[in-house]
């Protein structure tokens, strides 16, 4: 497909392009090199990557502490719009965007994100002045790769509500990561406000079936997911009187709409909020393998995601 390029957007394609032909032999094309930093590329290209949120665990001090990895180029060429690298090839196999680079792409949807901020490694010093820009209470979460349940890891620390307590938080991350030796997958801390008041929990997840397309499942989530057992199926492309006949059936419905006097939520917002997820699915059904919001926090007044993992083919 032709682009018209800016020129700034030449100086990238050159960099990218100077780098596979100096670095990269054709037989490479099969090696899994998605934790590698590519240090040949040119300053512009490291710095443009820093400007829009893309860093690399591994960098330099020496050269500011972000930059690009393969799986972070295939990210900044899809954020850049255009096909223009040609480094999938190099992408192969599928691969799981971590939480804040799947919150990053929902929230660029038009989906609802708690506020916040990530960190890259090199800048966690700077938490306590971050989590209070923010605004008291927060949450701050380990951003890694393959870091699926983070809550048995104990890398969500939730409820910081002083300079103090966030500043313990992130040496306790800090102790988790050495023990467990995390160093080469850890990118950074995700500090964002805590999401409180909810009605419920639920999951939302979708995934790429061979013989039926997409399909939605909607269940009552959070960290109890596997033992509730509650879940509904729906296809896709589906619609709003399809996602409330699913909610319906739910065995935690109830909590939904205010169980003895409890606080119910809006199911309209609710139902906009799934249907804007299912139709995130289907823009990228080329791409997507699967993706799993939860929880998305049910609210009095609409409903967030707190939490999200997507697994793309490139």
């Amino acid at each position: 497909m032709d682009y018209p390029l800016t020129e700034e957007q030449l100086l990238l394609v050159d960099s990218v392009r100077a780098f596979r032909e100096k670095e990269l032999e054709p037989h490479e094309a099969e090696v899994d090199r998605t934790g590698e930093v590519p240090e040949a590329l040119g300053s512009h290209i490291k710095q443009k990557a820093i400007e829009m949120g893309f860093y690399a665990p591994n960098l330099p001090e020496s050269i500011g502490g972000g930059g690009l990895d393969y799986k972070s180029l295939a990210l900044f060429e899809r954020e850049l719009g255009k096909t223009i690298y040609g480094l999938h090839g190099y992408m192969h196999r599928p691969w799981s965007l971590n939480e804040w680079e799947s919150k990053r792409m929902l929230s660029k949807f038009g989906l609802q994100v708690p506020a916040g901020r990530f960190l890259p490694i090199s800048q966690i010093s700077q938490a306590t002045a971050v989590a209070g820009q923010i605004g008291f209470p927060v949450v701050i979460k380990l951003v890694a790769d393959d870091l699926i349940h983070k809550t048995e890891l104990n890398v969500v620390v939730p409820n910081l509500s002083s300079r103090e307590s966030v500043w313990a938080a992130v040496e306790h991350i800090r102790t988790v990561i050495a023990n467990n030796c995390l160093e080469q997958k850890s990118h950074g801390l995700l500090i964002e406000s805590m999401v409180e008041n909810a009605v419920h929990e639920l999951l939302v997840g979708v995934q790429s079936d061979p013989q039926f397309g997409l399909t939605m499942v909607i269940a009552s989530g959070g960290i109890l997911v596997e033992l509730y057992k509650d879940s509904q199926t729906v296809l896709l492309p589906t619609d709003a009187g399809t996602v409330i006949q699913a909610l319906s059936r739910l065995k935690c419905h109830p909590l939904l709409c205010g169980y003895r006097g409890r606080a119910q939520c809006d199911i309209g917002k609710l139902v906009d909020t799934i249907i804007k997820i299912a139709e995130f699915a289907e823009s990228n059904s080329g791409d997507l393998v699967e993706m799993d919001v939860n929880p998305l926090m049910v609210l009095p007044e609409g409903a967030i995601i707190a939490d999200a993992l997507i697994r793309m083919r490139r």
